[in-house]
């Protein structure tokens, strides 16, 4: 007699992949989603899908790449960082200054 095949469950008809995890994360991710009554695969499933959602974190647009870092706050680091280069600039001539009146 003939064996009939059974119809495959809808998650193994889904996309897998294997990650290694840091020690300690696999049992802080049961902790969490636990608390969050989901499984551990939702619970990833969940948090990546809010990370790849959110605006912030958006890398590519239908325009093509874009900042990871929204603009405003892309041209404000771009500033900040701009502001301490010119200062350690200035600091390491002040130093040079010294050293010529030193010696």
């Amino acid at each position: 007699m003939a064996r009939e095949m059974r119809k495959p469950y809808p998650s193994e008809e889904q996309d897998r992949f294997m990650v290694r995890l840091p020690n300690g994360m696999r049992d802080d991710l049961k902790r969490v989603s636990e608390a969050n009554k989901r499984t551990m695969n939702a619970e990833i499933v969940a948090r990546l899908e809010a990370s790849l959602n959110s605006e912030e974190d958006r890398l590519f647009t239908t325009g093509g790449v874009r900042p990871a870092i929204p603009m405003p706050d892309y041209e404000k680091r771009l500033s900040s960082l701009e502001a301490a280069v010119l200062g350690v600039l200035d600091e390491m001539e002040k130093f040079r200054q010294r050293l010529d009146t030193a010696t």
